[in-house]
């Protein structure tokens, strides 16, 4: 067993089966000041128990997901998102965060921020989904998902969406803890950051609050290519955005994705002019990028040469 942590502030949990690897042990610990609708305030209505893993990505999708008010799925693995969909429907949502890749489902964590239903049960039981995440589960899908013996069913107690109240994040270091506020999501909305010759249209200004949302919860540097409610194309972990914006549009091309049409969301700002010239090469009408910099008026100027909308949200989202 290992013990961690200090009993004035958290308290053991449980233990998982082992941590990211079978030679490291793990426990999963619990604040004594959880907030109702904190992660850890869950129930687990059916499966084995939860890995280390399970739980990471579990704490990536769950952040995501209560993000929109929209029924949305959302789809990790590795703790980065995969997949996202927007939809009238938990089942449209889900076959629109499947664009992206079918495969992205294998062994992967879902959250979703409406109730759980039959129609939608039947397509998780017929993926190798490991977790489900949920605000609850109607009786007939629950029914369902119990004919899987692999699938975790895990209702949120008190789903709570995403507000700007103080939440820290923490990193472990040798010999301490790194602090720091969550970060915030603060899509503009209206066009006062619109920096080019050109506005957004609606449905553009929804595909860049989209990516935004979705690129904070990416490992860094992150890019995402948005378009009616899911994400084609996303690229992640890369050491520049040059690099994040080629992986994701490789990515498409080999599924025979077209990115015509297309929002492109960053996490940081672009230092070189080739972000805006490749991405508008593979098809991209409208940039969001976060903050602006001394090559600015470079980026500017070449967004109006390719008739591209731009605007600049002055919030970075670094994400380790």
């Amino acid at each position: 067993m290992l013990i961690l942590g200090d009993s004035a502030t958290s308290r053991a949990e449980s233990l998982s089966t082992y941590g990211e690897n079978p030679h490291q042990k793990a426990a999963l610990y619990r604040k004594l000041d959880t907030d109702p609708d904190d992660l850890i305030n869950n129930e687990q209505h059916s499966g084995k128990e939860l890995s280390f893993k399970n739980i990471a990505n579990m704490d990536c999708a769950y952040d995501l997901a209560r993000e929109f008010s929209t029924p949305a799925c959302v789809v990790v693995n590795h703790n980065n998102p995969c997949g996202v969909g927007l939809a009238k429907t938990l089942s449209q949502a889900y076959e629109k965060a499947l664009l992206i890749d079918p495969a992205i489902v294998l062994d992967s964590v879902i959250a979703v921020n409406r109730p759980v239903d039959a129609e939608f049960a039947h397509l998780l039981v017929d993926n190798a989904v490991k977790v489900v995440i949920a605000p609850s589960f109607l009786a007939d899908a629950f029914v369902i998902c119990k004919k899987s013996k692999h699938l975790r069913l895990i209702k949120i107690l008190k789903w709570g969406y995403k507000t700007e109240k103080l939440n820290l994040d923490y990193k472990s270091i040798g010999g301490g803890l790194l602090v720091q506020e969550k970060s915030p999501c603060r899509m503009p909305s209206d066009q006062a950051n619109v920096v080019t010759e050109r506005k957004p249209a609606p449905n553009e200004l929804r595909s860049l609050d989209l990516g935004r949302r979705v690129v904070k919860h990416a490992k860094s540097y992150a890019v995402a290519f948005a378009r009616n409610n899911h994400i084609v194309a996303i690229g992640v972990g890369q050491p520049n955005q040059t690099h994040a914006i080629e992986f994701a549009i490789h990515k498409a091309l080999r599924r025979n994705l077209s990115l015509k049409g297309t929002a492109l969301a960053s996490d940081d700002s672009f230092l070189s002019r080739d972000c805006i010239d490749i991405a508008a090469q593979a098809g991209v009408t409208a940039v969001v990028q976060p903050l602006p910099n001394k090559r600015d008026k470079k980026m500017i100027q070449a967004a109006d040469q390719h008739n591209l909308a731009m605007i600049f949200s002055h919030t970075r989202h670094y994400c380790q």
